[in-house]
């Protein structure tokens, strides 16, 4: 098949969604993730530093939903971005993996920083690592723990684009290791479904957990999963 070719996709069964054709399953399901994105709650500002912060003093803006609670370096209006995003991911897991209310995880609390002092600085004040531990992890893009689950990322200044579709993927790890209980998943399985989840409610498959520092985007990378047919039949 020819994805670029529309003779092809419309003898094949495909249907024409947002400009691209694609199989009529994946149309509906980039359409119900536009839906649960629209309806999705962009909580309410909130006072004061979260447990996982306070010991860093900082005056970090926080916002917050029934199921999260964000703060970092960025405006109100980033937040509530990030938190529609991740209340989106969140519904649309449970749907997909048909979760009873008593598999549904704890809620979540998300930092988001904006240089790599400020990582440096809440990994020290902030987390239980030893100092090697500590020395290990100022190299990488964050710091996660899972009871209860706390996640921090870092970016070189404020990157909206970047806390918008990490929420979505942190919380598809996230949500998989706490319905799975899987400590160490294949790679290819926790970022393939963190890669489709971002892309479903952002449009974008340009984060990922392999960066190894400052979380930036490389060239290589496809800005929506959509062009992944195409790049795999070029190859």
């Amino acid at each position: 098949y020819d994805p670029a070719d529309a003779g092809w996709c419309r003898a094949a069964g495909w249907e024409k969604f947002d400009g691209d054709w694609m199989p009529k399953a994946e149309a509906a399901g980039r359409k119900r993730a536009a839906e649960l994105l629209k309806r999705a709650d962009g909580g309410e500002e909130q006072e004061g530093a979260t447990d996982a912060t306070k010991a860093a003093g900082w005056k970090l803006a926080r916002r917050g939903t029934k199921n999260f609670t964000f703060e970092g370096r960025y405006s109100q209006g980033d937040l509530e971005g990030f938190l529609q995003v991740a209340e989106a991911s969140r519904t649309l897991f449970i749907e997909i993996a048909s979760l009873e209310a008593q598999q549904h995880p704890a809620p979540m609390t998300g930092v988001f920083l904006s240089s790599k002092s400020d990582h440096a600085k809440f990994l020290e004040k902030c987390t239980p690592l030893e100092e090697d531990e500590r020395e290990t992890y100022k190299t990488l893009g964050g710091w996660t723990r899972f009871n209860p689950t706390v996640f921090e990322l870092w970016t070189n200044g404020p990157l909206s684009s970047y806390g918008r579709e990490a929420s979505a993927h942190v919380t598809a790890h996230l949500m998989f290791q706490s319905w799975t209980g899987i400590a160490e998943p294949p790679a290819w399985l926790q970022e393939g479904l963190a890669f489709w989840f971002s892309d479903r409610l952002t449009e974008s498959a340009l984060v990922r957990c392999t960066d190894l520092k400052s979380n930036v985007y490389g060239d290589d990378r496809s800005l929506s999963t959509r062009g992944w047919r195409r790049r795999i039949l070029d190859a």
